[in-house]
């Protein structure tokens, strides 16, 4: 079955632990955790902490977005809908940026399965996760700011792009 925003068996590639220093491991020191391992996931690298598995995924807008966002991840955690949360750099930041100034989040990881379109049971499954989340999203007292409210994000433009 498929659950909450949720990642399966996703092909890992592993890194060693050499001589050689890699980008997530540059990024990964801006937080205050201990690192295990880290694997390459798809556009993400999955990261097994001593504070359980999480995902460095890059993140595209401001620190305002990446802050909005997180609050909506707490509020529907809140609220009895799991999804992954934002873990902060050292510097209380919600983002981690590299040399070149490429943005990424740390989030933990849910694990789960991916929905498989062609099984009706996943279907079904997806259905009333869906509902779920509409149902605890319309709850949400948390205001959209308004740099979320300019005609980039107008529904109609969305649509048309």
């Amino acid at each position: 079955m498929c659950g909450p925003l949720s990642y399966d068996t996703i092909q890992m590639k592993s890194y060693g632990r050499g001589s050689l220093y890699n980008q997530p491991e540059a990024i990964l020191e801006q937080y205050d955790l201990e690192i295990n391992q880290i694997s390459k996931g798809r556009g993400a690298y999955i990261v097994n902490t001593n504070q359980g598995m999480k995902t460095l995924v890059p993140f595209r807008g401001s620190r305002e977005r990446a802050l909005f966002l997180g609050s909506i991840l707490d509020e529907l955690n809140a609220n009895g809908y799991p999804v992954e949360r934002i873990t902060f750099t050292k510097e209380g930041e919600p983002l981690a940026e590299d040399e070149a100034g490429a943005r990424y989040w740390l989030k933990t990881l849910i694990s789960g399965s991916e929905c498989q379109t062609g099984r009706e049971a996943d279907m079904r499954q997806a259905a009333r996760q869906l509902a779920l989340f509409h149902e605890t999203v319309a709850k949400s007292r948390i205001p959209v700011p308004d740099f979320m409210m300019g005609d980039r994000n107008d529904l109609q433009n969305l649509y048309e792009r």
